[in-house]
C-alpha cells in the first residue's frame, strides 16, 4: 500500500534534500507534497502560517510527516503529532544540540540523525526513539562528471565548505603550501585565512566539475569525537566520483571503507602524507574512486535513506544501529511493506 508523506523543509538550493528524498519517494509509488514552513512564517507571520500548515495537513491527509530539522514548529507538530507518525531528522552537527531540535525530537515519534553519539545523547534528554542514519545522495544531481573539465575547475587539492574553525584554517593553509588548492564555498575564506575562494555557492552542477577537476577532494569535518559522523560532503563527493580523504570520526571505517571506498585521516600530518603520496598514484586514485562512487550507488541513495527511515517508524533494524526501534504505540504503525531496493 502506497502512503501519502508530507515533508516540512526548506528549499536547500545547494543540496535540495527535500526535493530529492521526495523523489525517492515518490520512485516507491508514495504521494509526496513538500511545504516550505519556515518561507511562509516569513512572508506572512506566524499565525498565517500556522492555519496554512495545518489546512494543508487536514487536506492532504498524510500517512507519514517527515521533518528537516528545525523546519516546523512546535505548535503544528503538536497538532499533528497525535494522530500520524512523525519523523524528525537531522545531518548538522550542533555542539551542544540545539533545545529547539530536542524539543521536536521529542514531539516526534522517531528522531534520526547522522551521528551514533548525539542518537544517544537525546535519549538521556527525554527523547524515546532515536536513531543513527547515514546520509545519503541523489544520483540525479550529484553526478559523476565525464566531459571536459573547465580549467577554472582542475586542481591538485579541491575543498569545499565553510572556513569553519581555526583547525579547519591551518589545514588548508598547511595544504596549499606545498599544493595547488581550489577553495569552494565561501567568500570568508579570504577574509579569516588569506586564502582565495573560488565560488561562493557550490550547486550540483558544480560539485560534479569540482570533484572531476580535482585529484583529491579533502574533508574536514566539524567534529572528530562524534562516533560514526561525516558530513554530508562524503557523500556527495563518493556521488561524483571524487577521490576522498577525509578526517576520521570513531567508527567511521564502519560507514566508508578506508583505502577502498575513500582514504581517512587523524592528524594533519597524516593528511599531508596521504595527498602526497596518492597525487603520484593516479591508477589508485581512480580505482578508490571509482569503488567509493559504486558503493554509494549500490548502498547509499535517497532511495535507501527512505527504505531506512520507514523501517525505523515500522519498528526494523537500521543498519549500524545497536537496536531496533521500538514501534510507537500510540499511532498506528506504517502499512507499507517497505524491501530494500536492489
Amino acid at each position: 500500500m502506497n502512503q501519502r508523506v508530507l515533508i516540512f523543509s526548506k528549499k536547500k538550493k545547494r543540496t535540495r534534500f527535500a526535493h530529492s528524498l521526495g523523489a525517492a519517494l515518490q520512485r516507491r509509488g508514495d504521494l509526496v507534497k513538500i511545504l516550505n514552513l519556515n518561507r511562509l512564517r516569513r512572508i506572512a507571520g506566524e499565525r498565517a502560517a500556522y492555519r496554512r500548515a495545518i489546512s494543508v495537513f487536514e487536506s492532504f491527509a498524510p500517512d507519514l510527516v517527515f521533518v528537516y530539522s528545525k523546519d516546523v514548529t512546535p505548535e503544528v507538530l503538536s497538532h499533528i503529532a497525535p494522530r500520524v507518525p512523525c519523523v524528525v531528522f537531522s545531518e548538522d552537527l550542533g555542539v551542544p544540540i540545539d533545545p529547539r531540535l530536542v524539543e521536536l525530537a521529542r514531539l516526534g515519534h522517531v528522531f534520526l540523525i547522522t551521528n551514533r553519539t548525539q542518537a544517544r545523547e537525546v535519549v538521556e534528554l527525554g527523547v524515546d526513539r532515536s536513531y543513527f542514519i547515514r546520509g545519503a545522495v541523489d544520483p540525479e544531481l550529484h553526478v559523476r562528471f565525464l566531459g571536459s573539465v573547465p580549467p577554472r575547475y582542475r586542481s591538485d587539492i579541491a575543498f569545499i565548505g565553510r572556513p569553519g574553525d581555526q583547525e579547519r584554517h591551518d589545514l588548508l593553509q598547511r595544504l596549499s603550501r606545498r599544493f595547488d588548492v581550489r577553495i569552494y564555498g565561501s567568500k570568508d575564506w579570504k577574509k579569516l585565512t588569506g586564502l582565495q575562494s573560488w565560488k561562493t555557492d557550490v550547486f550540483p552542477r558544480d560539485y560534479a566539475r569540482i570533484c572531476a577537476g580535482a585529484k583529491v577532494v579533502v574533508g574536514l569535518d566539524a567534529r572528530h569525537d562524534f562516533e560514526c559522523y561525516c558530513s554530508n560532503r562524503t557523500w556527495l563527493t563518493l556521488g561524483c566520483g571524487g577521490f576522498l580523504v577525509t578526517s576520521c570520526s570513531p567508527g567511521m571505517e564502519e560507514v566508508v571503507k578506508p583505502g577502498e571506498h575513500a582514504l581517512l585521516y587523524k592528524s594533519h600530518e597524516e593528511c599531508e602524507e596521504m595527498v602526497a603520496k596518492y597525487l603520484e598514484l593516479p591508477d589508485e586514485r581512480h580505482r578508490i574512486a571509482d569503488a567509493g562512487y559504486r558503493y554509494v550507488l549500490e548502498n547509499r541513495t535517497f532511495d535507501h535513506f527512505a527504505v531506512e527511515m520507514k523501517w525505523a517508524v515500522e519498528g526494523k533494524k537500521l543498519p549500524l544501529n545497536l537496536e531496533a526501534p521500538t514501534p510507537f504505540p500510540d499511532v498506528p504503525a506504517a502499512t507499507q511493506v517497505v524491501t530494500k531496493p536492489s
